[in-house]
This record gives structure tokens, sequence and C-alpha cells, in this order.
């Protein structure tokens, strides 16, 4: 919605053309004609406007990977995993195996008891193979992008900060940390 020209108010019904894109001038009006707004922004003319540190939110993605700890061979149902990546993977997940081309083999999630997984060999008629130490797994999600089906698996944000450089009085101050 833009701005009239005109009127106090904004409305639908005006012309292209007819209205003002660019506020900035308004807005350096009101911030000379308003002395109480920069006194209510706490702001010091003596000192210039900077802050050398940095805040934000670093959010940490689950990963679509887990990892074999142990072998099992093309028979076994009982998969160990390393620690922590049970809780990776739900209940009806398929996983496929990443790190070597040879695999074909699709697996089905049963249950899970920490980082134990039961699973199902050989899903939609694929070849089982043997599992090795270290075989790394991709997860296919059972439930559909967005659902809210079971437990939330989500990792907690990292509060992150770092210092930037700023220029002050003619010369170059503040440290990267």
């Amino acid at each position: 919605m833009a701005l009239q020209t005109a009127g106090g108010f904004a409305t639908f019904g005006i012309t292209d053309g007819a209205q003002i894109r660019d506020i900035s001038d308004v807005l350096a009006d009101a911030i000379y004609y308003d002395l109480h707004l920069l006194g209510n922004l706490n702001v010091d003319f003596g000192q210039p406007v900077y802050d050398t540190t940095h805040y934000w939110n670093e959010d940490a993605l689950n990963a679509d990977t887990i990892t074999a700890s142990g072998t099992e061979t093309t028979t076994g149902t009982s998969w160990t995993l390393a620690t922590g990546h049970g809780a990776r993977v739900h209940i009806g997940d398929l996983l496929y195996r990443t790190n070597t081309a040879a695999s074909t083999e699709v697996v089905q999630v049963t249950a899970i008891s920490t980082d134990t997984l039961t699973v199902v060999r050989g899903y939609n008629s694929t070849a089982a193979q043997t599992v090795a130490d270290q075989d790394t797994f991709a997860i296919i999600r059972a439930e559909q992008e967005g659902s809210d089906i079971g437990s939330d698996k989500s990792l907690t944000p990292t509060v992150r900060n770092n210092y930037t450089w700023y220029w002050r009085y003619g010369q170059y101050s503040g440290c990267l940390n």
C-alpha cells in the first residue's frame, strides 16, 4: 500500500504515480520536527553510534544420516548405531547405504531402543547385504514433511556472537574474535 500525496490516509482507489514511493524525506522531516523522538531512542550525540558485538541464533539441523556401530550379516535385523544416532530415526523410516555405490538394499525401521534399531531387511524386494562397521545410511522419512507425527527430535539452537571492526575518530578500532 502506497502513501497518497494529497491526503493523510492511503487508499486502494488511487491511480499509479499519485503516491509517494520514497518516504525518506517525510521521515527526515518527522525526525527533525519531533525533537522527542531521538531523546526517546536514547541516542548520545557526543559519541558515534556503534556496536561491535553482534549476536545471532544458529540453528542446528538434524542430520539425515546414521552410522552403524558394528557389523551385521545379511539376516541381522537388530542394528547398533553410533551413540546418539537412534534419536534421528522414526519408526517406519526407510534406510539405504550411502557410502558404497554397489549397495542397493533398503531396510525399514520397525522398532527403536535408544541406539539399537529393529529393521526389516530387503524392503521392496531389494537384496540384503552385509553391514560393515561405520557404514553410513541415509534416512527417507516415513511421515509427510511438516507433519507433527511423533516426538520432537529437533536440536536446540546455539546463541553465537562475534566482534566486528568499526570506524571511529579516523582509525579502525575493535577486534575480530
